[in-house]
């Protein structure tokens, strides 16, 4: 069949009007949209590079330490308060103070210093707890000797401790579960390890409570 001049033109317009229809549509973008790490979007998980399907075994987590403290030995932390702690002045209470302390030390000492006769001056301070107050006595060898002590209203527990300066160390203690403790009474006296004469440290040691303490030394 053939073609006219006049349809050749018509089919040519058609495909001219065609190609331009086609041209004139935006590009297809192939960006999409992220669904994580945007604006007002979640943030995207990390990408796991072990544990997975051909992957690495992942690395055990390290255990978790946990910083601990030795516990203190008990002697050694005594010393320490004793040495760190501002001592109290002894023998500075008189009258009404004093009193209670000083017959309770010699209503004691008739049962625990049987025998024995006092030495050196009455040893007291007011005390808060927690708190060190502390003496001089010199021990002499061949002697024994016994410290009695006794706290007033509002002491609990309170500890008397004989301390050598020179090295720092505890030579003897009373228990700590007394209002009134006794070093070494009856037959339990103290002696020095010393061939010559050896000055100590009469340590009174406020364990709880607060008040008024004093000890009194005795030989024989």
């Amino acid at each position: 069949m053939k073609l006219t001049p006049v349809l050749i033109i018509a089919l040519g317009a058609a495909s001219t009007l065609a190609c331009k229809k086609k041209g004139d549509q935006p590009p297809q973008s192939s960006y999409q949209q992220p669904q994580c790490g945007g604006y007002n979007q979640p943030p995207c998980q990390p990408v796991s590079t072990c544990g997975g399907v051909g992957q690495p075994a992942c690395p055990a987590p390290a255990p978790s330490t946990t910083a601990t403290t030795a516990p203190t030995d008990p002697l050694q932390a005594l010393i320490g308060g004793f040495l760190s702690a501002t001592s109290s002045s002894l023998g500075a209470f008189t009258g009404g103070e004093l009193g209670p302390i000083q017959g309770g030390i010699e209503l004691r000492a008739k049962e625990d210093a049987k025998g024995m006769r006092p030495v050196g001056q009455l040893m007291s301070a007011k005390l808060q707890q927690g708190s060190h107050a502390e003496g001089d006595l010199l021990m002499e060898p061949g002697k024994c000797y016994t410290i009695v002590g006794f706290g007033g209203f509002g002491v609990s527990r309170f500890q008397i401790n004989v301390i050598v300066p020179v090295v720092n160390q505890v030579l003897a203690q009373s228990p700590d579960g007394s209002p009134a403790p006794t070093l070494g009474p009856k037959d339990q006296c103290l002696r020095t390890p010393a061939p010559a004469p050896m000055p100590v440290k009469v340590d009174l040691y406020l364990i709880q409570g607060q008040g008024m303490v004093g000890a009194q030394a005795y030989v024989k």
